[in-house]
């Protein structure tokens, strides 16, 4: 008997996300500004085949998000066991007061997995004083099987300003 790897087929993210400002819990946003986003997409779902073998794992990550705090400073990305910590660069991002977003990995299973991002903090935006959203940047999903073989998709990500 010949037994074949198939390794793993990706299927595409189901949803890019695009979080907004308004929605940050205690941030006293202005929710209905002009141009807000109608309809946040906080989350979505990864669907994959892995032929005759289980789930390794699902982990996320991401290049350089183009993202800064309010006071100008970087924010960096780190897989942090079920999630990815966007964070302020140069800081702890396993301290909350240092995440300005976090999305988080769930349900996986041997077909698909969920994800759901958390914005925490706001960001600087291209034109301030107006409700504009950035530039998304790129977050890459890799499934690793139980034998190790891997497949990748993508999905993108972008943040909606609250107009003060």
């Amino acid at each position: 008997m010949t037994l074949t790897d198939t390794g793993v087929t990706m299927g595409a993210a189901s949803a890019n996300l695009i979080a907004d400002e308004d929605d940050i819990v205690g941030a006293g946003g202005n929710p209905g500004g002009p141009n807000d986003v109608a309809s946040p997409v906080l989350s979505g779902h990864i669907a994959y085949t892995l032929g005759a073998d289980h789930i390794g794992s699902v982990a996320l990550s991401a290049g350089p998000t183009g993202l800064t705090t309010l006071a100008g400073q970087t924010i960096d990305t780190v897989w942090n066991g079920s999630q990815l910590i966007g964070y302020v660069h140069n800081t702890d991002p396993s301290v909350a007061a240092n995440q300005v977003f976090t999305i988080a990995v769930t349900n996986v299973t041997d077909s698909g997995a969920d994800y759901t991002m958390t914005l925490l903090q706001p960001v600087q935006h291209t034109v301030s004083g107006t409700e504009d959203t950035t530039i998304p940047f790129t977050v890459t999903a890799t499934v690793t099987d139980a034998d190790g073989s891997t497949g990748t998709t993508n999905f993108t990500v972008a943040i909606n300003d609250d107009t003060p």
